[in-house]
């Protein structure tokens, strides 16, 4: 007959992970571990600084069409040669000017 009110030990063997032994081995490598991240931390600034500003926008336009005529060709709310007029000579600067603010008050 066996006890069963026995605590049971496990048993000793290399598979066990202590956390003691992982404190130690971070412990050990924290020179090595600190150069590493503010090396790749100075890479990654001179970089920014270092790189071209470039930016990209695209933007999908859909004419507002008001009816057809006796052709079957749309009639537009505004002429396809006025929003484009629109779009180059006020919204895009604006976007830009906007962005740049943006930036410089970064």
């Amino acid at each position: 007959m066996t006890n069963t009110n026995r605590p049971t030990i496990p048993p000793e063997n290399g598979d066990e992970i202590s956390l003691r032994e992982i404190y130690e081995i971070i412990r050990q490598k924290q020179l090595a571990i600190i150069v590493i991240t503010v090396l790749f931390a100075a890479i990654a600034g001179a970089y920014s600084f270092i790189r071209p500003e470039n930016y990209a926008y695209q933007a999908c336009v859909s004419m507002g069409v008001i009816g057809r005529d006796a052709n079957g060709q749309p009639i537009f709310v505004d002429s396809p040669q006025g929003v484009e007029a629109q779009l180059n000579n006020a919204y895009i600067p604006f976007a830009i000017d906007s962005l740049v603010n943006k930036k410089k008050e970064n």
